[in-house]
C-alpha cells in the first residue's frame, strides 16, 4: 500500500495490492500467529487461581487445554502463559526500595507488623544487608547482573545438559554441547544486531545514535529509559556552583523524586538512582534531564565500550586461546574463528561506500604481502608489537635482511647522485669564476682608456 499527503492536508491511498505477500496459515497453526494470541480475563482469573494454589506453568497450561477443548482453543501459547504468570508474581511482590531511606523504612515497617523484631535470623539478614540488598550496591558496576543471578544464571546454562546423575567423563561433553550452544547464541545475537536495524520509536537523533551503536539487547533497554522520560518533570531545586541540581518525578508520581546535578560546560550527570554506576545504561532520570537541556546526542563518557557493537573490537585472541598450544587443533580452530569475526566485520565496514571500498582493499592486499612475507619464514618466530589490543605484524629476519640491501642500495645510488651534483657544482661555481675574472679585466682596460 502507498499513501500521498496532498495539497489540503490530508493523506490518500494512491496504490493498493491487493494480493497476500506471504502464504497463507493453515486454520490448525492460526493460533501461533501473533496477533491472535491473547490472554483472555477468563483464562487470567483461571491462571491466578491455579498460581495461588502452587501450580507451575506446566500444570496450569494442561488444565487450560483441558477446559478449552484443546490447544487450538486456548488462545496463547505456553510462553505466553509462563510471562502472564511471571509479570504478575512481580505485580504482587512490587516495585524494590529506590533508597537506603526507603528500604530502612520499609523495613522497620515490616518488623513492626508481623511482631518480627526479636527474630535473631531476620536480624543477621539485617546486619548483612549491604551483601545482598540492591540499593546499597547500587554505586558499584555490575554489568545488568542481578543479585540472584548467579545460581539462577548457572542452572538455566546447563539446563538440558546435565544433572544429579552426570558423570566426569560425560559431564566434560555435555560442557563443551552447552559452550557451543551459547556461542551460537551469541553469533545469532551478533547477527541480529549487525543486519536487522531495531524499530525507532520516538524522532529524536539520541535514540538514533544509540541504535546505530548499542547491541540489539542494550539499546531495548535504553530505549525503554529514553520513551520514559516522555512522563517524566525535571524540576530545578539548587543553582549555585557549577552543576545545577533536578528533582525529577514522574508525572502524577510527585511522592516517587530523584535528584540529578547536571554540569552544563562538561555534560556530566549523576542522579540518585545510580543505575548508571550499577549497569552501566542511562536512567531515565538523566536522559529526563537531557532532554529538557536540549542535549540531543549521548555525551561519550555515557558509551561504555562493553555495550556497544564493537565491543570485541581490537581483541584478536582471547586468554584461552593464547594458553594453548600453537600446533593443537584447538588453537587452530580458535584462531580460524577469530579471524573470521574479524572478516565479516571488517566486510561490512568496508562495502559502506566505494571510498572506503577502495582504502579497505588497499589495507587488505598490504595484508595479503605481509601474510606471505611471514610465510617464508617458516618456523621461524615473527616480531609483533601489539598497540591498544591491535596487532600488528612486522618484519621477520627474512624481510629485514632484504630491507637493508634495499636501503644500502638506495644509499648507495643517493651517495653518487650527491657526488655527480657536487662535481656539477664545482663546474659551475669554475666557470662563474673565469666569467667573473673576464669580466674585471674588460672594465680596467676601460678605465685605462678613459684615462687616456
Amino acid at each position: 500500500m502507498t499513501v500521498k499527503k496532498q495539497s489540503s492536508g490530508k493523506w490518500a491511498v494512491t496504490k493498493l495490492v491487493k494480493d497476500h505477500n506471504h502464504e497463507f496459515v493453515p486454520p490448525d497453526k492460526v493460533h501461533s500467529l501473533r496477533s491472535h494470541r491473547h490472554v483472555s480475563g477468563s483464562a487470567r482469573s483461571l491462571i491466578d487461581t491455579l498460581q495461588a494454589a502452587g501450580m507451575g506453568p506446566s500444570g496450569v497450561m494442561s488444565v487450560l487445554i483441558r477446559e478449552s477443548g484443546g490447544i487450538n482453543n486456548v488462545g496463547f501459547t505456553k510462553v505466553d502463559c509462563q510471562n502472564y504468570m511471571s509479570n504478575s508474581r512481580q505485580r504482587t511482590l512490587g516495585p524494590g526500595a529506590e533508597s537506603v531511606d526507603e528500604f530502612e523504612s520499609c523495613w522497620e515497617s515490616l518488623l513492626q507488623r508481623f511482631d518480627l523484631s526479636d527474630n535473631e535470623w531476620l536480624q543477621s539478614m539485617y546486619n548483612a544487608r549491604q551483601q545482598w540488598v540492591p540499593v546499597y550496591l547500587q554505586d558499584t558496576f555490575f554489568g545488568e547482573m542481578s543479585i540472584m543471578q548467579g545460581s539462577d544464571s548457572i542452572n538455566s546454562y546447563f539446563d538440558g545438559y546435565i544433572n544429579a546423575s552426570t558423570n566426569i567423563h560425560n559431564l566434560i561433553k555435555q560442557y563443551e554441547k552447552a559452550m557451543a550452544v551459547r556461542h551460537e547464541k551469541e553469533v545469532k545475537a551478533d547477527y541480529d544486531t549487525l543486519n536487522s536495524p531495531p524499530v525507532l520509536k520516538t524522532p529524536s537523533p539520541m535514540e538514533k545514535q544509540a541504535a546505530n551503536l548499542y547491541t540489539r539487547r542494550i539499546f531495548m533497554k535504553f530505549q525503554e529509559e529514553l520513551v520514559e522520560t516522555l512522563a517524566y518533570l525535571a524540576t530545578v531545586v539548587d543553582d549555585t556552583g557549577s552543576a545545577i541540581t533536578y528533582q525529577v518525578a514522574k508525572f502524577g508520581e510527585d511522592h516517587k523524586v530523584h535528584h540529578v546535578r547536571f554540569n552544563a560546560f562538561e555534560k556530566r550527570a549523576s542522579c540518585s538512582c545510580q543505575m548508571f554506576e550499577f549497569s552501566g545504561i542511562i536512567c531515565r532520570h538523566i536522559l529526563a534531564v537531557f532532554r529538557m537541556k536540549n542535549v540531543l546526542t549521548l555525551p561519550s563518557n555515557y558509551i561504555l565500550k562493553r555495550w556497544t557493537r564493537n565491543a570485541k573490537s581490537g581483541v584478536v585472541l582471547d586468554e584461552h586461546t593464547l594458553g594453548l598450544p600453537c600446533n593443537t587443533p584447538e588453537s587452530l580452530a580458535a584462531r580460524s574463528e577469530n579471524l573470521r569475526q574479524e572478516a565479516i566485520r571488517y566486510v561490512e565496514e568496508g562495502a559502506e561506500s566505494e571510498h572506503i571500498y577502495n582504502v579497505a582493499m588497499g589495507a587488505l592486499h598490504e595484508a595479503i604481502r605481509k601474510v606471505a612475507a611471514a610465510k617464508k619464514c617458516g618456523s621461524a618466530p615473527v616480531q609483533t608489537t601489539v598497540f591498544n589490543g591491535s596487532e600488528q605484524l612486522q618484519w621477520c629476519s627474512l624481510d629485514e635482511d632484504e630491507k637493508i640491501q634495499e636501503l644500502r642500495a638506495e644509499l648507495e645510488q643517493a651517495s653518487q647522485r650527491c657526488e655527480a651534483y657536487r662535481t656539477k657544482l664545482l663546474s659551475v661555481m669554475k666557470d662563474m669564476e673565469e666569467r667573473k675574472l673576464r669580466i674585471s679585466v674588460k672594465v680596467q682596460n676601460v678605465r685605462l682608456k678613459m684615462k687616456d
